[in-house]
């Protein structure tokens, strides 16, 4: 085995990827701050709101790093680390912007709290910003945690 295939790190900044989502969340927290500053009691709950708000928003605010390796998967933010074992998750589901490993053997609306969710970040040949590590992480996840699977795939039945 290579190094490359033993060990998989990279971290991610999702307003450098996505901008326009970030101005968008910006102005919805400055919104959102208004509001509470002048029509729901004052400067004190618009401060203690907006924080709120950005501290279950800080996902997408601020930057995260990933590793994964043999024994697992570890996960940094700001004064954040969480680390699971392989062991923990029994199935993974992937979406346009990340993988979600999950303890259960499909998908739930638990699986924000129960499982880690890991962004893709950008792509190490660097060639593209757009392009992303999609495939990387898929495969190092895949040889770890078996992929959901619906019973039936309804495009095979449909046509």
């Amino acid at each position: 085995m290579t190094e490359v295939e033993k060990e998989l790190s990279w971290w991610v900044y999702p307003p450098a990827m996505y901008p326009w989502r970030a101005l968008a969340g910006i102005v919805v927290l400055s919104l959102v701050v208004v509001f509470l500053t002048f029509y729901a009691g004052g400067p004190v709950v618009g401060i203690v709101g907006g924080a709120v708000i950005f501290f279950v928003s800080n996902g997408f605010f601020l930057p995260s790093s990933y590793t994964l390796d043999e024994e697992g998967v570890v996960w940094r933010r700001l004064f954040f680390r969480f680390k699971r074992p392989w062991s923990h998750f029994n199935c993974y589901y992937a979406d346009r912007f990340g993988v979600m490993l999950t303890p259960g053997h499909r998908p739930s609306r638990l699986d924000p709290w129960r499982g880690m969710s890991l962004w893709f970040g950008p792509n190490r040949a660097g060639d593209n910003p757009k392009q992303t590590n999609r495939d990387e992480v898929l495969a190092f996840v895949n040889r770890r945690v078996k992929p959901y699977r619906p019973p039936v795939d309804h495009r095979e039945v449909l046509g």
